[in-house]
């Protein structure tokens, strides 16, 4: 029997259901928010599990043909021209996943978890389902970059977060605005490299 309450107990693939009500998002409501756990070797895994999120009409009869066809949230998007030196040497690694935005996108969140922070008793356990990943995951290279949740804010964030970058209706996916801004980013970029090669040349 899985002690829901202690996720130091729980499996890679172990998957909780989270019944949605009196959100922010009012469409949303009776709907459900699933949370696939991702069991991952890090130390403060036990304080805060590791999930990817999908948001379905029903529970019932659920299988995993049923959770394989719903969407994956997108919790985060990552401009591949958004830094520089070595974080953009990082970046250019997962350059091939970007979208024709110049954008990377994650799908996991972590939630912190502790003698404050309970697990909610409405948390239903649904089985152990090895779910296909999410095409194109960007992983970033340590999970402090992975966003960090409450349990008491995790429904109606991932709900703004599906909003905002699964329907796109963030200004981020404004084709005029993400053109001008890859394009400024991109010249910020070729002028810090071509400052650092002066720098160079004038110390050699």
């Amino acid at each position: 029997m899985l002690e829901i309450n202690n996720p130091n107990k729980w499996k890679d693939g172990d998957t909780f259901a989270l019944k949605i009500e009196n959100c922010d998002y009012p469409s949303f409501n009776g709907k459900y928010l699933i949370l696939n756990f991702i069991k991952r070797d890090y130390h403060a895994n036990i304080r805060k599990p590791f999930f990817r999120i999908k948001i379905v009409d029903s529970i019932e009869h659920i299988d995993i043909e049923k959770l394989d066809s719903s969407d994956y949230v997108i919790t985060s998007v990552v401009n591949v021209m958004n830094s520089s030196g070595i974080l953009d040497d990082i970046l250019k690694d997962n350059e091939e996943l970007a979208d024709h935005y110049g954008y990377l996108y994650q799908y996991q969140i972590k939630i912190l978890t502790n003698k404050k922070y309970t697990v909610p008793s409405e948390l239903v356990y649904i089985g152990n389902y090895k779910l296909k990943e999410p095409n194109g995951e960007y992983i970033p290279w340590t999970p402090h970059n992975i966003p960090l949740e409450l349990w008491s804010d995790v429904v109606n964030e991932s709900i703004c977060f599906y909003e905002l970058f699964n329907l796109k209706k963030s200004p981020l996916f404004d084709e005029k605005k993400a053109k001008e801004w890859y394009n400024q980013l991109n010249d910020i970029k070729k002028a810090a490299i071509k400052c650092v090669k002066k720098i160079r040349e004038e110390d050699m």
